[in-house]
């Protein structure tokens, strides 16, 4: 499987193939090879010629990727290609509309926009805590919020929009 991923506003092109039990994953750009191996529900042991490292994930319901790994959060977006490779725009957002969501059931800990705010593509509007773990929901666009349905302290879920933003 060959696909183009978007992390920390860098885009990415990963192949991953079976190897035994496990994947080798490749990585170009910085050329990096990993071996890639299901330790259970969510956890995975990611190891290159540098070592290992235990690295918890899950997929959101807004189709991104959400990866913890050395006591860090990451959101992985994956790229829709075509047969060459080209990137033809991010899913989760249509007709200059996005909605930001949490990725499983969480609770807000923190609200970072209101109604009117301006927002650039990749800003957190929203901070999350979920198994011990906080993660920052990031604006996938850039533009105004128009709707701020998080509250802090309060319980989410995939379902609902925290934040909806329009070009």
């Amino acid at each position: 499987m060959d696909v183009e991923i978007r992390l920390s506003g860098r885009e990415y092109r990963v192949s991953a193939r079976p190897d035994g039990d496990a994947y080798r994953v490749s990585v170009r750009e910085p050329a990096v090879e990993s071996r890639v191996e299901r330790l259970g529900e969510h956890r995975y042991r990611v190891s290159t010629s540098e070592g290992s490292r235990s690295v918890w994930l899950a997929r959101g319901e807004d189709g991104q990727l959400h990866v913890e790994a050395a006591g860090e959060a990451f959101q992985v977006r994956q790229m829709a290609t075509s047969r060459g490779g080209r990137a033809l725009g991010e899913q989760g957002q249509a007709d200059g509309r996005a909605e930001v969501r949490a990725p499983m059931p969480a609770r807000v800990v923190g609200v970072k926009v209101e109604p009117g705010s301006l927002v650039e593509r990749g800003q957190v509007v929203v901070v999350v805590e979920a198994m011990k773990m906080q993660l920052d929901l990031r604006s996938p666009m850039a533009g105004r919020v128009v709707e701020v349905n998080a509250t802090h302290g309060a319980l989410t879920d995939p379902s609902v929009a925290l934040v909806v933003i329009e070009a």
